[in-house]
């Protein structure tokens, strides 16, 4: 059995612990980092559209959504790090099985180039295992109840709160009071730039977020790269453990985009850093970035996750269909670059939105097909699809609205945050209902507002009850 802190452990032992089975991997790195026990507690959910059945609750002796995700990314990590071709199966077993666009031999192994070339000491290793197992720990309760005991609370985010928590109660966490001072401090700038890197790879953030970055030096922005990569392998390990089901083929090289772009920041501007990402989403989708309306429409497709010229032009169909008053507002939002005279606004949950109602009907369309006894044509599929991202289009652009009623002429340049947690939910059941209702604000501050769906005319409603989505081989 390995002992030591963590960091003894990579100097003295570092091969040995990668080839560990993974039960005893996780056991190990438990005992090296005390604070990853708090993943075993309650923690604020999401509302991605995933199934509703998840297929894992005990997972080498993990339960808890939060924990399974937070190691398997690091079981990712050690699959990568040991990079042999029984390492590369078992990171894509789940992609085969879904049929997603499977991450390639050749990628994989340019992943692990990347790592081992970024990552080049023992102590560069501590750092990112433990940025990858904790920086979710700003979602758990346990966490969340020692943060509110501190004074001056202003934070909305979990990565700020955790930002907050470990320069104030370090001693809360110590594992990483184990790492060298020059890794805490650049762990604690990641987090609190405030601009979460997978939200720019999709597309979500207006260009006056990457300013935060700028003030990142190589090593903090290195650090917070590499473990924004490995906490998106395991984001989906809650529903399918067997590998990375979201770190495939086609989100590794939107990572590698968005890397290379970001190391560029240090002699451009963060307007042109943008503007370079969205040309090449562009021509991912078949769309070239000329006008506002094309800006959007990338946009667009990064927060749907469209990322090939056939949905390129299954959204640019879509498109064509919704009123121009809703292509309005979209268009314009998504041009706010947030640090002229007009204030940004970020959309929580703008992927769910937008996710949400095409899963939900496309649920229902299959199991209608199940009582019918007949299989789904895949014009059937496609128009599922089509109707689920108008619909998302269309609740995006209400959301979108409200919060610049809210907001008014104020010109700030911080970014205003809308929550849509509520209205994800709501689309993933009855996404067609939501054609008959209401936005309205839950609550507000200056930097921030949390909406939810009420039936249009009852604008004093309370929270309504989520119905089941509607049936129906609508076509």
């Amino acid at each position: 059995m390995l002992t030591g802190s963590l960091r003894e452990i990579l100097t003295n032992n570092f091969a040995d612990l990668f080839k560990l089975d993974y039960l005893s991997f996780i056991k190990i790195i438990q005992k090296c980092i005390p604070e990853s026990a708090y993943l075993k507690g309650k923690a604020q959910t999401s509302a991605e559209g995933l199934p509703e059945t998840k297929s894992n609750k005990d997972f080498y002796s993990l339960t808890e959504d939060e924990e399974i995700r937070a190691f398997s990314g690091l079981l990712r990590l050690k699959d990568v790090i040991n990079g042999t071709r029984e390492d590369y199966d078992n990171f894509v077993a789940c992609q085969i099985q879904m049929k997603k666009p499977v991450l390639t031999y050749d990628s994989f192994q340019k992943m692990r180039e990347y790592v081992l070339k970024t990552l080049k000491s023992t102590d560069d290793f501590a750092a990112a295992i433990w940025s990858i197992l904790c920086n979710d720990l700003g979602k758990v309760h346990r966490v969340i109840e020692e943060y509110n005991k501190l004074s001056n609370k202003q934070t909305t985010t979990h990565d700020l709160l955790l930002s907050e928590m470990l320069k104030e109660l370090p001693e809360f966490f110590p594992g990483f009071m184990n790492l060298p001072e020059t890794y805490r401090d650049a762990i604690i700038k990641g987090y609190a730039s405030g601009c979460d890197i997978s939200q720019f790879e999709q597309l979500e953030l207006p260009i006056v977020a990457l300013k935060a970055l700028t003030s990142l030096d190589k090593q903090a922005l290195d650090l917070y790269i590499i473990h924004t990569i490995f906490d998106v392998s395991g984001a989906a390990a809650h529903f399918k453990s067997n590998g990375s089901l979201t770190l495939h083929e086609e989100t590794w090289n939107f990572f590698n985009e968005v890397r290379a772009c970001l190391e560029t920041m240090p002699y451009t501007t963060i307007d042109k850093v943008y503007a370079a990402y969205l040309q090449y989403r562009g021509e991912c989708i078949g769309v070239e970035l000329t006008t506002p309306e094309s800006t959007a429409l990338i946009r667009l497709a990064g927060i749907a996750r469209l990322a090939t010229p056939e949905q390129g032009k299954l959204l640019l169909e879509v498109w064509e269909k919704i009123p121009d008053n809703t292509k309005t507002i979209l268009t314009n939002e998504l041009n706010v670059h947030g640090g002229e005279n007009k204030r940004a606004i970020f959309i929580g949950y703008g992927v769910s939105i937008l996710l949400n109602p095409q899963s939900a009907l496309q649920k229902a369309l299959s199991e209608e097909s199940k009582k019918l006894n007949v299989t789904p044509t895949a014009d059937q599929i496609r128009s599922s699809s089509k109707e689920g991202l108008m619909i998302g289009l269309n609740n995006l652009a209400s959301a979108f609205k409200l919060a610049r009623n809210i907001i008014g002429s104020d010109t700030s340049k911080e970014i205003f945050s809308a929550e849509c947690d509520a209205v994800a939910r709501y689309l993933s059941q009855d996404p067609r209902g939501s054609l008959d209702m209401d936005f309205q604000v839950v609550s507000q501050n200056k930097n921030h507002a949390d909406f939810k769906l009420v039936v249009r005319g009852l604008e004093n409603a309370s929270q309504i009850e989520t119905p089941k989505v509607s049936a129906g081989l609508r076509l």
